[in-house]
């Protein structure tokens, strides 16, 4: 380790083998007189992989170590390696310091990066792990420590996209962060960003929240569209039992059942045909006569009558969910979604 990158309240650790910290207590010919003579002792084996905070140095970047036990060694800084990049380094994510994994790669395995969401077996540039020492698995990899901008990452759009809901809990609950927020040139809300990728819970939270399921992009496309068209039915499914319009059409003319069907999705387009079955039923016990029309059309989408029921019907929608989840928990000894059970095959 360089002198320059030793300070004074870091954390450092020895070397991963014994023999090489054992090597750079023994000074090469003529430093004697330029370095102070420390020790090797034996026991300093039991504290290799453990992170210690560097009390001082001298000129010549001999370090004193202090570990948790109160344990003080005094160490050549070749012995020495970086736990945290610096002291002020964050994650984006959450408000604490980053260590790299001291783990041998056989150890750590197959892992997902938290911000690019690369995986280690497909990327070989991706390194070992940096760890929230936080006490959350949140992890990042070599590229993504150095270049992640904390602002960005932390915006409550990408913790929808990467389904992070602490984060989003924080910036809900705390920070008063907007859930009918609108990102720029895309025109997605984060119930958008949480439907393209199939974050249930993160739907949740943001139709309790007062996130509104029938916003509509750039290209016409609702959250429900976003659901149907890479095939996350749950997400579609919460959706329409929150109340979101499931006759609107994106820019291209398709609404979620014409999406259902195009990519064989028979929960979503079983479920939107029930509600469809459902409506023209009411509507020949009101009038008296079938309608073998559509009942919404997509110039519906203002209609004050019907956005006035979207709020209650959203609310009593989730509380029924809850409902039902605890019923079948008390059944079954495990907790399963009961929302799409009637949806399901026998």
């Amino acid at each position: 380790m360089r002198v320059e990158d030793i300070v004074v309240g870091n954390e450092v650790m020895l070397l991963k083998d014994i023999e090489e910290v054992q090597l750079a207590f023994r000074p090469a010919k003529g430093e004697l007189r330029k370095r102070r003579v420390v020790v090797y002792d034996s026991s300093m084996k039991h504290y290799i992989g453990q992170r210690g905070i560097v009390l001082r140095k001298d000129g010549e970047g001999v370090t004193q170590v202090q570990y948790k036990d109160s344990t003080t060694y005094w160490f050549p800084p070749e012995a020495l390696r970086p736990s945290l990049l610096t002291i002020s380094r964050f994650t984006p994510f959450h408000h604490f310091p980053l260590s790299e994994s001291d783990l041998e790669d056989a150890e750590i395995g197959i892992w997902r990066c938290s911000h690019c969401l690369r995986i280690s077996n497909q990327a070989k540039d991706i390194g070992k792990p940096w760890i929230c020492l936080g006490g959350t698995p949140f992890k990042l990899c070599n590229v993504c420590v150095f270049s992640v901008d904390s602002d960005e990452a932390r915006s409550i759009f990408n913790a929808c996209e990467k389904g992070n809901l602490s984060l989003l809990e924080e910036l809900v609950n705390l920070e008063g962060k907007d859930v009918n927020a609108l990102k720029p040139v895309s025109t997605w809300t984060p119930l958008h960003y949480a439907c393209r990728h199939g974050h249930l819970t993160i739907c949740e939270f943001l139709l309790r929240h007062g996130a509104n399921p029938d916003f509509r992009d750039i290209d016409g496309r609702a959250p429900i569209h976003l659901a149907t068209e890479f095939n996350h039915s749950k997400c579609a499914l919460l959706l329409m039992d929150c109340g979101a319009k499931y006759w609107l059409m994106n820019k291209w003319g398709k609404d979620p059942y014409i999406l259902a069907m195009e990519r064989g999705n028979e929960i979503i387009a079983r479920a939107v045909q029930k509600l469809r079955n459902e409506k023209k039923r009411l509507h020949e016990l009101e009038f008296g006569v079938p309608s073998d029309e559509e009942l919404y059309s997509d110039e519906d989408a203002d209609d004050s009558e019907v956005e006035d029921e979207t709020e209650a019907v959203k609310a009593q929608a989730l509380k029924n969910r809850e409902t039902s989840n605890d019923n079948e928990g008390k059944k079954t000894g495990k907790k399963k979604g009961g929302l799409f059970s009637r949806f399901s095959r026998s």
